[in-house]
C-alpha cells in the first residue's frame, strides 16, 4: 500500500530557505512540515504570490499537498528525516502530532479493535509503549465488544495508560526511523531504517 500524504501541517517557514542552501544566487523559501496521514516529513516550496515574492505559509496551518491544483504549495522539494528539522519544527512535532492523533481518534480506535498478531510470538498491540502481554490479552478481551472512544479503552482495561499519548509515542518513534515495524507511518528510505 502506498502511504501518499494530501495534507500537511506546517512546522516551520524559513522564508530564507535553509543556512546552508542560502550560498545560492536565488534563495527560494521552504516549510517543513508533517503530512496529516502517514506523518511524513518533508520540505515544501510554497508558491509564489502576486509581488513575486513567495507566498508565506504560518506555522500550523494545514496546506494541501497532494495531485491537482495546490493553491500555496508549489511543490515538494524532498522528503526529509526527523535530523534534518529545524529547532523549532522539532520542537513543535509532538504537539502537532499530538492534536492530529486526538483529531484522528476513529482511525486509532479502529487500529485497536482490529489489529491483529504479527508473528505467532508477537501481535501489533505489543509495539506500543507501555503495553506487554498482559495488557494485550486484556485488550484482546475487552475489545469484544468494540471500543467507541479513547476514554472507553481507558474505562474498559484495567491499568491502561492513556492510549492517545502511546499511539503518540509510537508514532513518534517511527518518525524519528527506530522501530523494525511501521505501523501509522510511512518507513524510511532504507538507508535510514535502524
Amino acid at each position: 500500500m502506498e502511504r501518499i500524504e494530501e495534507n500537511a501541517i506546517v512546522l516551520d517557514y524559513l522564508a530564507e530557505g535553509k543556512a546552508v542552501e542560502r550560498a545560492q544566487l536565488r534563495k527560494e523559501a521552504v516549510a517543513q512540515v508533517l503530512g496529516t496521514n502517514w506523518y511524513t516529513l518533508l520540505e515544501i516550496v510554497p508558491k509564489m504570490d502576486e509581488k513575486g515574492g513567495y507566498m508565506k505559509l504560518a506555522q500550523q496551518e494545514e496546506v494541501y499537498i497532494g495531485k491537482g491544483e495546490r493553491d500555496k504549495v508549489h511543490f515538494i522539494k524532498k522528503r526529509i528525516m526527523f535530523e534534518d528539522l529545524t529547532a523549532l519544527a522539532s520542537s513543535e512535532l509532538e504537539t502537532t502530532v499530538r492534536k492530529l492523533v486526538k483529531a484522528q481518534e476513529k482511525r486509532f480506535i479502529d487500529f485497536f479493535n482490529n489489529c491483529q498478531a504479527i508473528s505467532v510470538r508477537q501481535h501489533q498491540l505489543e509495539l506500543l509503549p507501555k503495553i506487554g502481554k498482559k495488557l494485550m490479552w486484556e485488550i484482546i478481551e475487552a475489545r469484544k465488544m468494540p471500543f467507541a472512544s479513547f476514554e472507553d479503552i481507558k474505562s474498559r482495561v484495567k491499568n491502561m495508560p492513556n492510549p492517545a499519548d502511546i499511539i503518540t509515542d509510537r508514532i513518534l518513534a517511527e518518525i524519528k526511523a527506530k522501530e523494525k515495524y511501521y505501523i501509522f507511518t510511512a518507513h524510511p528510505p532504507k538507508e535510514d531504517r535502524q
